[in-house]
């Protein structure tokens, strides 16, 4: 039996409200970039920068979301100068219990809607990536391991009568979250889908619809010593 994916969802539309009626989630031309053009960084920071989006994402994590605070792209001394994982996306942490931080792996997967019942895959190879990167986390003794995997809908060019529902589907779409691959994660290593949906020409960060699914929770460990120790240091750092 297949498992049924359940995926909170959140879509937003900034306009400019005037003395005349003002219609949302409408047609928009703006020529912008296309989500699938955006970066794994890119994307972090753009999930991140956002107390909305940021909230969203750290409430399946913690209990305290607005407390918790972030690492991105760290390097040495927590990961080796060559091999993998080369550096580490995200570590969430309370400042308070700095010994309990969640370390993520992000992976991208561009999709573009075709029509209504066929999509163009880009980067599927890149999960399989993600998770021996994600299983090399629990060699540098973070409390708690996350996979993230950032799918990102171009549906522009779909013309439904609701921009809402313009969004990646068919086999090749259902087929990632058959996760095969995930016969390679770690057990302790848990699982995060984030879906970012791209519906009109209108620039991202103005309308935009993005769900993400806990799919599968981490199994928290004690942290190690030395890596509460490199993250205390870090945060001082950054606090001057």
């Amino acid at each position: 039996m297949n498992q049924v994916l359940i995926f909170e969802t959140l879509h937003l539309d900034r306009q400019r409200v005037s003395g005349q009626s003002t219609n949302f989630f409408i047609e928009e031309s703006e020529n912008s970039k296309s989500i699938r053009d955006y970066t794994e960084d890119e994307i972090t920071n753009w999930l991140l920068d956002s107390d909305v989006r940021r909230k969203f994402f750290i409430e399946k994590l913690f209990s305290n979301p607005t407390e918790i605070k972030d690492f991105r792209g760290l390097k040495k001394p927590f990961t080796p100068d060559r091999g993998k994982p080369g550096d580490i996306d995200i570590v969430f942490y309370d400042p308070q219990r700095i010994n309990q931080a969640i370390a993520i792996e992000c992976k991208r997967v561009k999709i573009e809607a075709i029509n209504e019942e066929e999509s163009k895959i880009n980067g599927g190879q890149n999960i399989a990536e993600g998770v021996i990167q994600a299983n090399k986390y629990l060699d540098i003794g973070f409390s708690k391991v996350y996979l993230t995997i950032y799918m990102l809908h171009d549906g522009r060019k779909l013309n439904t009568p609701s921009t809402l529902h313009r969004i990646g589907k068919g086999e090749k779409v259902d087929k990632l979250f058959s996760i095969p691959w995930n016969e390679g994660l770690k057990e302790e290593v848990g699982l995060i889908f984030f879906e970012i949906y791209q519906n009109t020409d209108k620039r991202v960060d103005a309308k935009y619809g993005f769900g993400i699914c806990h799919d599968k929770r981490a199994v928290e460990r004690e942290q190690w010593t030395t890596t509460t120790e490199n993250l205390e240091r870090e945060r001082r750092k950054n606090a001057r």
